[in-house]
């Protein structure tokens, strides 16, 4: 059976989602094959980046070693250590004077200017006494910090104990890409370690870091591993800033959307330096060329998948064309008036195309010669209906002589060979009678009793009949010849099936309407129900004839409907009938059989139809 929204694909369409499946195979695998290529480009060129800045860190980490060890050999130095140490004796006997303590701080200056002159990335110096008090020394740039800042770096290098301490000087200065060194000066005669105070360097990263810069054009940013401080190097464009930077923590690269722009992203990370490294370069002036290429290949794919596409719907409809001529050939064929099935006559090319011409041809000639037998087969059941027309007048001819039999029984006194004679005549009237398929109930009934008549004068006391009638049943309609072959039956099947009386009751009333009964309905509907007046008259009425003779077989009825048991004697009967029923009435409509006591009942139920309904029906036999 055809399912609903079944979903069926032309060749045309096979062939075309066949080709679009491939095209995008081959281009997940074009695709795939590009990203690797983009992947192994940029391990490549992590390398080379790698490659050319790591001499430059080395060379930057070298030159901030050699500034930590100036600042290392200045708190050390004899100059600064006599001088502090000249200031913290003054300060402990209270007789320090203003030129002693000038003095001192020339002294420390001096010693400081002449250790740093030489090293360019020290743009600025200070020295700090005990009591927090600085003195600046400017080379390049002139840094001085506020109370607040110097109280803070100077905690900061006291806590650190002797130890080289690094601070983000950019918030302090103002200005970017400074870093503070500071170191505590301990006083060393006697190994007292005494405070005697900080020294502070300002480095200016952009010169320390110019070698770095210059060995690749791209951004760097220099931070400690653990994210306290982070520099910006080579950043002319204002791309970067501090609060978007953050220091990673492994050795790598991946690519990093920045502001919309797409940066290539190398981390260099070496646990014996002082700084972690990250380098941000243009993807598009690392990649352009792969970038060009790439676009290539994706036009050229799609171009061709186009095209391939374009190319195999073009050869699949020049493929398909003869089968689809043929299914037009096919589709026009039942709008043709010809009493034959044409052949199809049209030349194809197609080998498949053609077994099937072949095939439908075939199966067009087998077709047509089964319709000539079959106009044969007609002409010969015409014949015979003809025949059996003209064979009508046999009957007439006995119905007549039976009434003139009749009239002289009658006459001669036999009184009840007349009645038998008479009953007989009327039922074979009705018999030959073709003009009426559908009768009144009152007429059936009369073709029962005349029936009757005759099988009593058989039978005498060993039949009992009685016969009711509903008044408003008289004039409902119903088949000719309903009622007659089941009285016929319980005489067949009941009478003769036993030795003692046989009573045959014959019942015409109308069917009760279908109600569920009133303790299933709800509250609600019970009184809706007790409300109504009279209960509606019901439209179906049942005619049922009952004997009290042998029960009838089981399921007797379904046995004979499936062809499980075969019609014997009148058996056919009660199909006939029931067909007959149900071509007037309707499906829901036939035969009924079953045992009710000592009783066997067959009802037909049928339906009370309007007279117009059936006004042409009467004449259908």
């Amino acid at each position: 059976m055809e399912q609903k929204g079944q979903k069926r694909w032309s060749m045309v369409q096979k062939v075309a989602a066949t080709l679009i499946i491939t095209l995008l195979l081959c281009s997940g695998g074009g695709f795939f094959s590009l990203y690797r290529l983009e992947q192994h480009n940029m391990e490549y060129i992590y390398e080379l980046i790698g490659e050319l800045i790591d001499s430059s860190v080395e060379n930057l980490e070298d030159n901030l070693d050699a500034i930590q060890t100036t600042l290392y050999n200045v708190v050390l130095s004899d100059d600064v250590q006599n001088a502090a140490g000249n200031l913290l004796e003054a300060e402990e006997e209270g007789t320090v004077s203003s030129s002693e303590k000038n003095a001192s701080y020339n002294a420390i200056t001096d010693c400081i200017q002449k250790n740093i002159r030489s090293d360019s990335s020290i743009v600025c110096a200070s020295f700090f006494d005990r009591s927090n008090s600085g003195r600046s020394i400017a080379m390049t740039h002139y840094y001085q910090l506020s109370e607040e800042d110097a109280a803070t770096v100077i905690d900061e290098a006291v806590r650190a104990s002797g130890k080289i301490i690094l601070l983000d000087g950019t918030e302090m200065t103002g200005a970017e890409n400074v870093l503070i060194m500071a170191m505590e000066i301990k006083e060393k005669k006697d190994l007292s370690l005494a405070h005697l105070g900080v020294i502070v360097f300002f480095v200016d990263l952009n010169t320390l870091g110019k070698e770095l810069t210059d060995s690749h054009d791209g951004i760097y940013v220099l931070g400690d591993t653990d994210g306290n401080y982070h520099y910006i190097l080579n950043d002319s464009d204002g791309v970067l800033d501090s609060e978007t930077v953050s220091v990673p923590g492994e050795n790598g690269f991946h690519v990093e959307k920045i502001h919309g722009e797409a940066y290539f992203l190398v981390e260099r990370i070496q646990s014996d330096y002082t700084f972690s490294y990250m380098v941000l370069t243009p993807y598009s002036d690392l990649f352009h060329g792969t970038q060009a290429a790439y676009r290539f290949y994706m036009i050229l794919l799609i171009l061709s998948g186009v095209a391939a596409l374009a190319v195999g719907l073009i050869f699949a409809q020049w493929i398909t064309k003869d089968i689809r001529q043929f299914i037009h050939y096919i589709q026009q064929v039942p709008d043709a008036n010809s009493d034959q099935l044409p052949l199809y006559e049209k030349e194809v090319h197609d080998k498949d195309a053609y077994e099937l011409k072949c095939a439908f041809n075939q199966m067009s000639h087998n077709f047509n010669e089964l319709i000539r037998d079959n106009y044969a087969n007609q002409l010969l059941i015409k014949e015979t209906q003809l025949q059996a027309l003209q064979s009508q007048m046999n009957p007439h001819f006995l119905y007549n002589a039976l009434n003139s039999v009749y009239w002289m029984v009658k006459t001669a006194g036999h009184k009840n060979a007349a009645e038998m004679i008479s009953s007989l005549s009327i039922m074979l009237k009705e018999a030959i009678s073709n003009q009426e398929f559908l009768i009144a109930v009152e007429k059936e009934i009369s073709i029962v009793s005349h029936y009757f008549v005759i099988q009593k004068y058989r039978y005498e006391d060993r039949l009992n009949v009685s016969i009711d009638l509903a008044d408003d049943c008289r004039y409902l309609q119903i088949p000719k010849f309903t009622i007659q072959p089941l009285a016929e039956n319980a005489i067949n099947y009941g009478l003769e099936q036993m030795l003692e009386p046989c009573t045959i009751e014959v019942r015409v009333y109308r069917a009760e309407p279908e109600r569920p009964p009133v303790q299933d309905l709800e509250e609600g509907q019970q009184m809706k129900l007790k409300k109504k007046n009279a209960p509606e008259r019901a439209l179906d009425y049942i005619c049922e004839v009952r004997n009290n003779g042998p029960a009838p077989e089981e399921n007797l009825m379904e046995k004979l409907r499936s062809g499980t048991l075969l019609p014997r004697g009148n058996g056919i009967g009660l199909l006939n009938i029931e067909k007959r029923v149900r071509s007037v009435f309707g499906e829901e409509y036939g035969i009924r059989i079953f045992r009710e006591g000592k009783f066997t009942v067959v009802q037909v139920r049928m339906r009370q139809v309007p007279l117009e309904e059936n006004k042409d029906g009467g004449r259908q036999g």
